[in-house]
């Protein structure tokens, strides 16, 4: 078949979404040469050097700065000539094609948790269930987030696919690192000894607020709480927090980290905290377990369907929840074990050759 992939966000794109792209094009690739792909990439990246050479491989450049603009309307332009069969696009289909059409969405959370958005957000997001509905499939994360799909008719239970996240390989215990890569990693970032960690964006939907402020009922005094990501589309001003509770000596924001030192982060945490009020995976969470690292999550739907009882749920709404499960977590060495060996266990059931087999059995139905 001859398949076409939007792979605009290989180079740039929401961090997860980035990291969805460049597993599944890699796998895809690799995986299946009997089928000829053809990965459209944002232009403005032309002179970035690409991991695929494959022969069964095209590589289309176009315009892309603007989602929904590219995949709506520029997208099925450029694509015509080469006379797909079908082609995957993330979260915004195509109005018209002459092709078959996959849409990946990674997550309606602005339908239903619009006070999280901002009015451009919610506006730009708007037309994602118009276009979807001229997709013949759907695809999305989770089984959670097919719930919310249906909920707001974006398909039916037939059209909607679940293909979960996977979890990349470099992601490991600690004693999987040379020694002198570790103390490159913790001077570059200067790393203390212990710390929480949290990864991600620092937007008001991942309740970094609550999760800050938690820092002031926690038993341990000392031990710092890093934030890795940036600011992006409805925020809050962190600093005024960190400075309201006096704990400017114990949360520091480190910005993005390179993503072949973020393992190493990972696995040097002490616990991992993502106590998001809502996610369509949550895949941080993954890579913190496949990084050895025991979890404290919001109880969450979508977490007790993927997590199950290997992280410690908490009360992402009452900081003081939060501090209390943080401290129990330290404290109980068993616990701590228990969940550590076992967040292993289970992150090994999550790979992205199985995000790529299960893509393509969605492809091929439409032969």
């Amino acid at each position: 078949m001859k398949i076409g992939i939007d792979a605009k966000w290989y180079f740039e794109g929401p961090p997860s979404g980035k990291v969805v792209v460049r597993n599944l094009v890699e796998n895809l690739v690799t995986l299946f040469p009997n089928h000829q792909f053809y990965i459209f990439l944002d232009k403005r990246f032309k002179s970035q050097p690409i991991s695929f050479q494959q022969k069964n491989v095209t590589i289309v450049y176009m315009w892309g700065k603007v989602n929904l603009i590219a995949n709506a309307l520029w997208f099925p332009i450029v694509a015509w000539k080469y006379k797909l069969d079908v082609a995957v696009l993330q979260n915004f289909a195509p109005l018209v094609s002459n092709f078959h059409s996959i849409v990946f969405i990674h997550d309606v959370i602005f339908e239903s948790d619009p006070h999280h958005f901002s009015l451009t957000e919610r506006l730009y997001f708007f037309p994602m269930k118009f276009l979807a509905k001229r997709s013949q499939r759907v695809c999305t994360v989770s089984k959670n987030e097919k719930k919310r799909l249906l909920q707001y008719g974006y398909g039916n239970e037939s059209n909607i696919d679940v293909i979960y996240n996977g979890v990349a390989a470099q992601y490991k215990p600690l004693n999987s690192f040379p020694d002198d890569i570790i103390q490159q990693v913790k001077q570059k970032y200067q790393l203390p000894e212990k710390y929480l960690l949290y990864v991600g964006r620092l937007n008001d939907r991942k309740n970094l607020k609550n999760l800050i402020e938690s820092l002031t009922y926690l038993n341990e005094k000392t031990i710092p709480l890093l934030l890795f990501g940036s600011y992006d589309w409805k925020s809050i001003n962190l600093d005024e927090i960190i400075e309201r509770h006096n704990l400017q000596r114990r949360v520091f924001r480190k910005g993005f980290a390179d993503q072949e030192d973020l393992p190493i982060i990972y696995s040097l945490a002490t616990v991992f905290t993502f106590v998001s009020y809502e996610e369509g995976f949550g895949l941080p969470i993954l890579e913190a377990m496949a990084s050895g690292v025991p979890c404290v999550v919001a109880d969450t739907p979508v977490f007790r369907e993927l997590f199950s009882d290997c992280v410690v749920y908490t009360n992402p709404h009452d900081p003081n929840d939060i501090a209390t499960k943080i401290s129990l977590l330290i404290a109980d060495k068993n616990m701590y074990d228990d969940k550590k060996e076992n967040g292993l266990i289970l992150s090994k059931k999550f790979s992205w050759e199985q995000s790529a087999k299960k893509l393509i059995e969605v492809v091929e139905s439409m032969k």
